[in-house]
């Protein structure tokens, strides 16, 4: 990582022009707090979407100010979502990106409660142990129309989040 950092600094410089995917996968290499800043900070010239690699270093940093501003954006987007879930065994801490999540599922679901998007914010809710969540996991748990599976994943999910409502568990 530092020889990384040593020839992103001599680039940013001016010394030795090299692409800007060049200089993006070289952030990416490096990773961690460190990559995510290098990252946001050519995110303006870009003109393009985060690829999926770009996108998991920037959400294992979501406290550096302009990585969660990008996070933000990105999250905007269902499958962004799907990406973070499928992947969040290589994200470093959870709680960390919990509110981003919380939000972004908030958001999704108030513009479009499709059934898809239903299923994405149970698997998201407990596979990061969401615990902002708890009326649409219930409401989720207890529509008779949304299917047998969506409303025990929904229990569960609310199992996981450390949901109190004891009524919804004794249905």
């Amino acid at each position: 990582p530092t020889s990384v950092a040593a020839w992103l600094d001599t680039d940013e410089a001016g010394k030795t022009p090299a692409l800007l995917s060049a200089r993006a996968f070289a952030a990416v290499a490096m990773g961690g707090i460190e990559g995510a800043k290098r990252l946001v900070a050519l995110l303006p010239r870009m003109q393009r979407g985060l690829s999926n690699e770009e996108l998991l270093v920037i959400a294992s940093a979501p406290n550096v100010p302009r990585a969660n501003d990008a996070l933000k954006t990105a999250l905007a987007a269902p499958g962004t979502l799907r990406l973070l879930y499928d992947n969040r065994n290589r994200l470093p801490d959870h709680a960390l990106l919990a509110p981003f999540l919380t939000d972004a599922l908030r958001s999704l679901l108030a513009r479009d409660p499709s059934d898809a998007n239903q299923d994405l914010l149970v698997k998201l809710a407990a596979g990061f142990h969401l615990t902002g969540l708890e009326d649409p996991l219930v409401a989720a748990a207890t529509t008779p129309a949304a299917g047998s599976d969506r409303r025990l994943a929904a229990l569960r999910a609310l199992r996981e989040s450390g949901s109190t409502r004891v009524d919804v568990f004794r249905r």
